[in-house]
């Protein structure tokens, strides 16, 4: 496997890209501004195809942050998550309009500040990495918007199952999630099953596990290492890791070996 950069195309209308997803021949930008949502057609970045989210809650200032952190899409449906506004909000990919809810200051399911997402290959499932150290799977329905929480791993700490602010999630198959660990420096992987996981309080049982499977990394600048891992990315047998600090992109197979590595020429 390699990377190289192909090319650079200068994007004059956006304030802050954050995050940005190619499916075919469009691409997903995800921006700090007023409109944080974008459609272009890759390869003419002069004006987007369509714009949404200008009227997310949990805005601040402009500048002040973005209040959408990612953007997944999967067919017809178009996922941002909203981490000031503390929902997910699905779209129509064809024009932008919001599925499933009247404007975009409603949402059936309020999620503690969601950084990243990624949906299955069947659009049932959605898995959020989320900003109180949990990452939580949703069933989605028919249409594609969120039903109900069915699975969770997490909690604040260090060890197996454990985070210091997961960043980033990727399915490396239907049955099997990886997770960057900022703080702790590491990816982790479970295997996910069904099987149903009581809950305290009443509260009605989850029906999906996520079980550690093993984790890599550990902080350093070695190849391997990592300094605050944030996104990442799934595709052919490879776990692509960014680091936010580290200035680099690194390759893994699922079992951690270490299969590529980009890096800045400045990092």
């Amino acid at each position: 496997v390699s990377l190289s950069i192909a090319g650079e195309l200068p994007i004059e209308q956006l304030y802050i890209p954050y995050h940005a997803v190619r499916t075919g021949d469009m691409l997903y930008v995800v921006d700090c501004s007023d409109t944080p949502l974008r459609l272009f057609r890759a390869g003419d970045l002069s004006a987007p195809l369509w714009a949404a989210g200008s009227t997310l809650m949990g805005d601040g200032p402009r500048g002040s942050g973005p209040s959408a952190a990612h953007v997944a899409v999967h067919g017809d449906r178009v996922y941002l998550a909203c981490y000031k506004g503390k929902r997910i909000l699905v779209y129509d990919a064809a024009d932008g309009a919001p599925v499933g809810i009247r404007d975009e200051r409603t949402a059936v399911l309020l999620i503690d500040s969601p950084i990243a997402l990624a949906v299955n290959s069947d659009r049932t499932l959605l898995w959020v990495a989320c900003d109180d150290d949990y990452v939580r799977g949703y069933q989605l329905k028919p249409d594609g918007t969120l039903d109900k929480i069915v699975a969770q791993v997490g909690g604040y700490g260090e060890g197996a199952g454990r985070f210091r602010h997961p960043r980033g999630v990727a399915l490396m198959s239907d049955d099997e999630l990886a997770v960057t660990d900022m703080f702790n420096h590491l990816v982790q992987t479970f295997s996910i099953t069904r099987r149903e996981i009581p809950q305290p309080h009443g509260r009605p049982p989850l029906t999906m596990a996520l079980d550690f499977t093993r984790q890599w990394g550990g902080r350093g600048a070695a190849p391997g290492q990592f300094d605050h891992p944030w996104g990442c990315a799934a595709m052919g047998g490879v776990v692509y890791v960014c680091e936010h600090h580290g200035h680099r992109v690194q390759g893994f197979s699922r079992l951690g070996e270490l299969v590529c590595l980009l890096r800045w020429p400045n990092g």
